[in-house]
């Protein structure tokens, strides 16, 4: 995740003094990634956005000391994000790892991407998706991998959020796979360790397959025109 986040922050060009939110991806309490780990860290603004309560709550008890010394430089809000409790043009950056296979409308929430960022602010997305020629996968993902079986995932077709993101006013989209970086990694992961169940280790077998991948999706809200 660490490299993915990375990749992620070099395209959306982390920069000092300006704004970010890190959208339903605060990392079950680990550390928001953002003021202290990257260049340019000083004069940076960071808000995390989250559903479930209690993964705030994590969150701000792994970032304690971050929230004690620079509280108006990172702070943590709960909401969704179809529906985004931020005003208009809140924010130069946005992103969200590993957390849209969750969102329930896409739509929505490239509406709501589009909405709060500023004119010429980035978007950053990083998950997986069902790849092109395997849009109607959804079936034998459910077949092989629990999370989608019981909904926790939803099989949503990379091409989906793409033209959510296009119709949504969003400019310069672009996907890249990276799944030959995450797949594999992740299976060797899982198999050093006591896996109470063993379908997690059919993600690999899925993506080799054809039925799903990792992508990182850009894109960008359109400057304003100079009059």
């Amino acid at each position: 995740m660490l490299l993915l986040f990375r990749r992620r922050a070099g395209r959306g060009g982390l920069l000092p003094g300006v704004r970010y939110a890190q959208v339903a991806s605060t990392g079950g309490g680990r550390r928001t990634t953002g003021l202290p780990d990257l260049p340019g860290g000083r004069g940076r603004c960071v808000r995390g956005l989250d559903v479930h309560p209690e993964q705030l709550e994590r969150a701000r008890r792994a970032n304690a000391g971050l929230l004690a010394r620079a509280p108006r430089r990172l702070g943590f809000a709960h909401g969704a994000a179809e529906r985004m409790p931020f005003e208009d043009g809140r924010f130069d950056r946005l992103y969200s790892v590993e957390a849209a296979q969750h969102f329930r409308d896409l739509a929505a929430f490239a509406r709501e991407a589009a909405r709060v960022l500023r004119p010429g602010g980035r978007l950053a997305v990083s998950s997986f998706f069902l790849p092109t020629g395997a849009e109607d996968a959804g079936g034998q993902l459910a077949a092989r991998l629990e999370s989608f079986a019981s909904g926790l995932d939803v099989a949503h077709p990379l091409v989906s959020l793409l033209a959510a993101l296009d119709s949504a006013g969003l400019a310069d989209v672009r996907a890249e796979s990276v799944g030959d970086q995450v797949w594999p990694g992740l299976d060797r992961f899982l198999s050093g360790i006591d896996l109470p169940v063993q379908w997690p280790r059919n993600f690999l077998p899925a993506y080799r397959d054809g039925l799903l991948d990792y992508y990182v999706v850009t894109a960008e809200r359109p400057p304003t025109p100079h009059a």
